[in-house]
């Protein structure tokens, strides 16, 4: 018997892990498995990274789905209170690919660096692209106010990217609305 995926039960919903030795699932996983799930029920990305990055006995997860992603999210959040507050950053929920570029390069200036290359690596210098992302970005220095005076050294890290002008613009992007966000980071993007 050859196994697709595994389907892992939690009480806040479902995670869609690999078969063991493959990084990914059929893309008829999910449909496969609608009936299981409600119709109010959501993927949720940042439960997923949270599985990931903490060992786990699932495998790699590659869906979280959720009718009650807050309770979930909390429970997990719960569950690192005694963390260091840069660990419980990485092992939380609210950890994007942008956010942990951030993280990577600011991280180091606490002199707790312990997941600073794992988030390098899993960045790999990307910037964001829409509001949700950035605004990842934005609750990691709410998080970590005394990083804030220190975001150009993100531009410096990355100078080949869009982030030295993301940058430039931070206060713009950091007071509009999602939709200006978009435009910003369209423009921005396009611009490269």
């Amino acid at each position: 018997m050859e196994i697709l995926y595994k389907l892992i039960r939690h009480k806040y919903g479902w995670l869609v892990c690999a078969a063991d030795g493959q990084d990914g699932v059929p893309p008829s996983s999910l449909q496969e498995c609608l009936p299981l799930f409600g119709k109010k029920s959501v993927l949720d990305a940042g439960i997923v990274h949270h599985y990931n990055v903490c060992d786990n006995s699932f495998g790699h997860v590659v869906f979280a789905i959720t009718s009650d992603s807050k309770a979930w999210r909390k429970e997990i959040e719960d569950s690192l209170s005694a963390l260091h507050p840069t660990t419980r950053w990485w092992y939380g929920t609210d950890v994007g690919k942008s956010s942990a570029v951030i993280f990577s390069v600011l991280s180091l200036k606490t002199g707790y660096s312990g997941q600073a290359e794992v988030a390098k690596e899993f960045g790999e210098g990307c910037v964001p692209l829409d509001s949700d992302d950035l605004g990842r970005c934005l609750r990691l220095l709410e998080r970590f106010p005394d990083w804030k005076k220190d975001l150009y050294k993100v531009s410096e890290a990355y100078p080949n990217t869009a982030w030295p002008k993301i940058v430039e613009r931070w206060q713009e992007l950091k007071t509009a609305d999602s939709n200006r966000q978009n435009e910003i980071l369209i423009e921005i993007n396009e611009s490269r």
